[in-house]
């Protein structure tokens, strides 16, 4: 259902797996991905098919979806697209589906995340680009809040508190 009911919303694009040269096909799959960071494009890798697939959206889809909703710099994000769209549209998640973290796990990487498919601790990898720089700044700008999981920055900046007293 996935894959039929994101042809409303995006060009779908296979990439069959040669069982005997699965980095061929990985390495396809994040070339796709890095060709189509502009384009909001998403890799999906789903048990059950050994494929990988390239979802790039059509023009104007997120703004026909979502006009009035979102803010217009929130829906220039791939992680946007992937959790309003695909997920909360095509899926049906509802916020608790996306907050429970024992239906939803993250991987940093390509390989992790197809890795988790192809182990059996996953149904289906959804791959995006990190956000850029300008995104997050464009956000930040509007004083809008980036969505979970949508920057990912290594190495971490440490955190912590520091206090002072004031009153010396």
């Amino acid at each position: 259902r996935l894959l039929s009911e994101a042809k409303r919303y995006f060009a779908v694009r296979r990439i069959p797996v040669d069982p005997a040269a699965p980095a061929a096909a990985m390495g396809a799959l994040a070339h796709g991905l890095e060709d189509g960071a502009m384009e909001h494009t998403i890799g999906i890798h789903m048990v059950d098919d050994p494929s990988f697939y390239l979802l790039g959206i059509k023009p104007g889809a997120m703004a026909r979806e979502f006009a009035g909703e979102l803010d217009p710099a929130l829906l220039d994000l791939d992680v946007t697209v992937l959790t309003q769209l695909v997920m909360t549209r095509i899926l049906g998640f509802g916020p608790s589906d996306l907050d429970d973290e024992s239906r939803i796990s993250y991987a940093s990487r390509i390989p992790e995340a197809v890795a988790g498919v192809a182990e059996g601790e996953c149904d289906v990898a959804f791959l995006i680009n990190p956000t850029r720089i300008d995104q997050v700044r464009r956000i930040a700008e509007k004083g809008l809040i980036m969505p979970r999981k949508s920057t990912y920055f290594y190495p971490k900046v440490i955190t912590g508190q520091v206090l002072r007293s004031l009153s010396d």
